[in-house]
């Protein structure tokens, strides 16, 4: 069954191999390796969710169902490509192999094997993340079992309610397999994709090869990253449709064609049907091309402008219908609005930015993170602010990560990268003359996308991972602005402070890989001596014994493979759906005696033989 996860693979190949070599492409031109890459991963995508909601219509969203699709979306391909080949064009004339260093091939070979790594690691470590095993794949395994992905009765509304997208895309993956061994790989891809399209950028705003390469680098081993890439959140796959996003938009400026536009079109509506923070991190591409219209006064731009719009809508039309018809809004906000301040202040925003910033210095020092806290909840008291105050914070209390912590998916800081993003502002005001242009745009959409998150939601201690696309971005500004000061100056002091920090990455992604706490490859319980099952509740280890005592109750149970499921809205739902396949006895899990909206869903899921209590704060799994 494994092998069938080729598919996707080929799908994009396939897609990767049309936008290469046929100049008869949407772009009108054969695009360079890297850009035919992004260009395919973004149809891919594309193709991913268009299917997923054609076959959910057909409640034909199984194995059958995919492979057919597959069959027909490749088929489909390869037809055009031989259809529109040109002898006038050979294969490869557009490939001009780049003159490289030993130093480049050095760097280029260090981001090959940190990929190889990380692909390693999603597969051969489970999913064992928090919300992975409350929303992320409980829905996927929802939909699975229903063939559909209309929304259903369910306890946890994140289920229902949150954009689709990456659930859908380790959908495919779980039914071609029939396990979850690739469904970390969704966000390994986003993170490949991110570097490709931060190294294009670079590239799109003149800087070398070497400084392209770099970039990948720093992006590649940002640590909240490194293990965002071998998880199965969204995060890393809403970074690769802002970064996608971001660079179309810098070549639209430069070009202003339909074909940029359909680009920008597609990845802000692939952002949006990800995760709903797309909105914040956007908005500032939404505002420079509303800027563009007002300063060209161009009918062009306003008519792609629309079209933008309505791709954008189009590819999020089922998902808004879905939650219309469940919640009375397209997005739900009436059940998210707690994550978000009540309204826009500078007192807010202030304090919210000085929070996140602070919050990324952190250290492996606790008498550095006591000052630095210290001095947080100084400046806050200065102004009359409490870093408690529920109008501004998710959480009760200012916290810094420290010890194991800072080897988490949930808190991992980036001090490094931070501090170069600093550093780079420095140098970015020294050289702002001889930049491109294009660079403040670039700027804009970094400064105005942090500006908009700390103004519209409050502080929480997991704010980290939601800021990735702007430390991915980050990343493209930095290689920019120091490959204008290497280029302006050759004193020494510059090029040595420049490798000096080229150094860190390296190191840093090393430690990170190697002290994960959820991907745990060194200490007393590790990838190497500890069981898969184990393995999924290293986060809590306590509930794993009260999981297998409930699933071998079930499973003895001959009369009974009917399920219903009373939780909370934060309970540890997949390990239980896991167990009990990996018992080959096949049931149906539905939730049932829902207090909320989707309850009215709950009759369509037939009577339960069987009900069972999941309630993680006590530790217990049971049959009621």
């Amino acid at each position: 069954m494994h092998l069938l996860i080729t598919m996707p693979l080929v799908l994009f190949l396939s897609l990767w191999f049309y936008f290469f070599t046929n100049h008869k492409n949407l772009f009108l031109t054969r695009l360079s390796l890297r850009s035919s890459m992004l260009a395919g991963v973004c149809f891919s995508a594309l193709s991913i969710s268009f299917s997923t909601e054609v076959l959910s219509l057909l409640n034909a969203l199984n194995f059958k169902g995919l492979v057919f699709f597959y069959v027909v979306a490749i088929g489909t391909i390869w037809i055009v490509i031989l259809a529109t080949r040109s002898n006038n064009y050979p294969l490869g004339y557009n490939f001009k192999r780049p003159r490289l260093s030993r130093v480049d091939y050095i760097l280029g070979l260090f981001l090959l094997l940190f990929f190889l790594t990380q692909a390693i690691i999603s597969y051969v470590f489970p999913p064992n993340n928090w919300d992975s095993m409350t929303y992320h794949l409980p829905r996927v395994m929802h939909w699975m079992q229903n063939q559909s992905v209309a929304h259903y009765a369910s306890h946890n509304p994140w289920q229902l309610l949150y954009p689709p997208f990456a659930e859908f895309a380790i959908l495919h993956t779980y039914i071609l397999t029939d396990s979850d061994y690739f469904a970390q790989s969704i966000q390994w891809v986003a993170m490949v994709g991110s570097c490709v399209g931060v190294s294009l950028i670079v590239r799109e705003l003149g800087s070398s090869v070497r400084l392209q390469l770099w970039s990948s680098i720093l992006a590649a081993t940002i640590p909240m990253g490194i293990y965002e890439a071998v998880s199965t959140q969204n995060d890393y796959v809403l970074t690769l449709w802002v970064v996608a996003a971001t660079y179309y938009f810098l070549t639209f400026i430069g070009n202003q064609s339909a074909s940029a536009a359909i680009m920008v079109a597609i990845s802000i509506g692939l952002a949006i049907k990800t995760k709903g923070t797309a909105y914040i991190f956007l908005a500032p591409v939404v505002l420079l091309y509303l800027g563009l219209i007002l300063k060209r006064k161009n009918i062009t731009l306003i008519k792609l402008g629309i079209l933008i719009a309505v791709m954008a809508v189009g590819i999020n039309a089922s998902n808004f219908i879905r939650n219309t018809d469940l919640y009375g809004d397209p997005i739900g906000l009436s059940v998210g609005k707690s994550a978000a301040t009540p309204a826009f202040r500078v007192a807010t925003l202030y304090s919210n930015a000085w929070r996140h910033l602070a919050y990324n210095m952190a250290s492996e020092s606790k008498e550095v993170n006591n000052f630095i806290t210290s001095v947080t909840v100084g400046m806050h008291r200065i102004f009359g602010l409490d870093v408690a105050d529920p109008q501004i914070s998710a959480d009760k209390y200012f916290f810094i990560p420290y010890g194991r912590l800072l080897y988490s998916e949930n808190y991992a800081p980036s001090p490094f990268h931070l501090f170069y993003f600093l550093l780079s502002l420095v140098v970015f005001y020294l050289v702002r003359e001889k930049v491109n242009s294009r660079v403040y745009v670039l700027f804009f959409i970094l400064l105005a996308g942090f500006v908009l998150f700390c103004s519209y939601l409050k502080w929480q201690f997991f704010a980290g991972r939601l800021l990735l696309p702007v430390l991915v971005l980050s990343t493209a500004f930095t290689a920019i602005v120091w490959d204008q000061a290497l280029r302006s100056t050759h004193k020494r002091w510059v090029n040595f402070t420049f490798f000096a920090l080229l150094s860190m990455p390296a190191y840093q992604s090393t430690v990170h890989i190697a002290r994960a706490v959820e991907k745990p490859l060194t200490g007393e319980k590790n990838l190497f001596n500890t069981p898969r099952e184990q393995l999924y509740f290293v986060e809590r280890p306590g509930l794993q014994q009260s999981y297998q005592d409930l699933t071998n109750r079930l499973t003895a149970n001959p009369n009974c493979n009917r399920i219903g499921l009373v939780l909370g809205t934060d309970e540890w739902e997949y390990p239980l759906w896991v167990m009990l396949r990996q018992r080959e006895k096949k049931f149906v899990i539905h939730h049932t005696n829902v207090k909320n909206v989707s309850g009215q869903l709950e009759k369509s899921a037939g009577t339960p033989c069987l009900i069972v209590e999941l309630n993680n704060t006590k530790n217990v799994a049971r049959i009621k």
